[in-house]
């Protein structure tokens, strides 16, 4: 599990770096919960991977998994501050589309994490992300599956 973070936290580090000139660049990220222990690896793999490539990132997230609301303030907020890249991994595939859109539109560099925004509707609404950045589950429950049987 820990190799998936430290590729994941990777991947999520490089692909908001690819985007923009870094050199002057500020990145948020819009974790789920830090309640979970998985969110709080994926914190301090952001954080690391962070530091060896130079750049400040801030990170947040909801008090839990289920405060929608908590996390589509903390989005909209976020999307005023002038970051230049947003990584956000949302509640649900709904519940932070319009935000989204509108950070889309105002050129903010976005990466979605783990559950896919609803891409059709974010679309409709004139907004697009950098990338998308998720693990298999398919593939890691088969491997954790391998080790009870």
């Amino acid at each position: 599990m820990n190799k998936y973070l430290k590729y994941f936290s990777g991947t999520l580090v490089g692909l908001m770096l690819s985007t923009s000139a870094f050199a002057a660049a500020e990145y948020a990220v819009v974790l789920k919960t830090l309640s979970n222990p998985f969110w709080v690896d994926m914190k301090k793999g952001i954080e690391d991977e962070a530091k060896t490539l130079g750049v400040s990132v801030d990170i947040f997230a909801s008090p839990s998994e289920g405060d929608f609301q908590s996390q589509l303030q903390l989005f909209e907020d976020l999307s005023n501050k002038n970051y230049k890249g947003i990584a956000f991994a949302p509640l649900s595939s709904v519940n932070l589309v319009m935000p989204v859109a509108r950070a889309w539109k105002k050129g903010i560099y976005l990466v979605n994490l783990d559950e896919k925004i609803d891409m059709d509707n974010l679309k409709k609404a004139g907004g697009n992300v950098e990338g998308f950045v998720t693990t298999d589950n398919v593939a890691v429950g088969a491997k954790g599956a391998s080790f009870h049987y």
